[in-house]
């Protein structure tokens, strides 16, 4: 198996709210793999991009270590297509913030989704690998 094959093999689904944050990876074939949840850190946002990122480099390394994973992010509220900012989230701290940019900033890549709590980590998942799957194929290789 190439490498290129280990990292789109895993999917990362991270539900962040106000009270927890959970990630499951799912395989290929959308078995869940691992589910892991914390605390949310109630009114800082640092040290929440710090938790969410802990919780990605955690489930990447058991999952079997060096693997770079697409990770999908179900928030309360929804992003600005305008700004890139989380607006309408019951966490408040996090409205007004550049959310994806700020993880991405930290090394993860990010696809957003708002509404995380009207979809199962399981879809929300799935989700993203199908967006992921198909963003891969429509950019050309150089």
């Amino acid at each position: 198996m190439s490498s290129q094959d280990v990292a789109t093999q895993f999917h990362l689904g991270v539900d962040l709210g106000g009270t927890k944050i959970e990630i499951a990876v799912l395989d290929a074939h959308g078995n869940e793999r691992l589910r892991r949840r914390v605390s949310a850190p109630r009114d800082d946002y640092e040290a929440t991009l710090a938790a969410v990122v802990a919780l990605v480099h955690t489930a990447e390394r058991e999952i079997g270590g060096g693997v770079k994973s697409t990770i999908g992010i179900g928030t309360p509220g929804s992003l600005s297509r305008g700004t890139g900012l989380l607006r309408g989230s019951n966490s408040v701290w996090l409205n007004g913030r550049p959310l994806r940019a700020d993880l991405e900033a930290r090394g993860l890549d990010v696809f957003e989704v708002s509404a995380a709590s009207q979809a199962g980590l399981k879809e929300l998942s799935f989700a993203m690998a199908e967006i992921v799957a198909s963003r891969r194929a429509a950019t050309p290789v150089s």
